[in-house]
């Protein structure tokens, strides 16, 4: 997990992810209809270490990203595995799918039609 405090993506907690065999970071959303926003292999440039490792091992680095974009970020010594898969890769990454949208609508329909029981009733 990779803690981003500048930049274009904002300031928050990052994961990496593995999503069919593509290294991705993604950051979860959890009010929103689309609960992840993902960014590929093909939108990573490369990244710099700006402040070396300290106490706990972390390190400050930049990340660039296509279209002249770049976040500041402190990760630990095992995420640079990840980011060199990503900067090595090109990639686009998957579209998130959601997996819980049919108990939501059927929770509904049924919600809708007690409702509608209770009118005739």
């Amino acid at each position: 997990m990779i803690h981003v405090v500048s930049g274009h993506l904002g300031s928050g907690r990052w994961r990496f992810k593995d999503v069919e065999g593509i290294t991705v970071l993604a950051h979860m959303q959890p009010f929103t209809p689309h609960s992840e926003f993902r960014i590929g292999p093909d939108q990573v440039l490369s990244y710099e270490v700006e402040e070396g490792p300290n106490k706990k091992q972390l390190s400050k680095i930049l990340i660039n990203f296509t279209e002249d974009r770049y976040c500041r970020a402190i990760v630990s010594p095992d995420d640079f595995v990840m980011l060199d898969k990503m900067v090595s890769a090109q990639q686009a990454a998957p579209q998130f799918t959601r997996e819980n949208g049919k108990w939501i609508v059927g929770l509904g329909v049924f919600l809708v039609v007690c409702v509608i029981f209770e009118f005739v009733k």
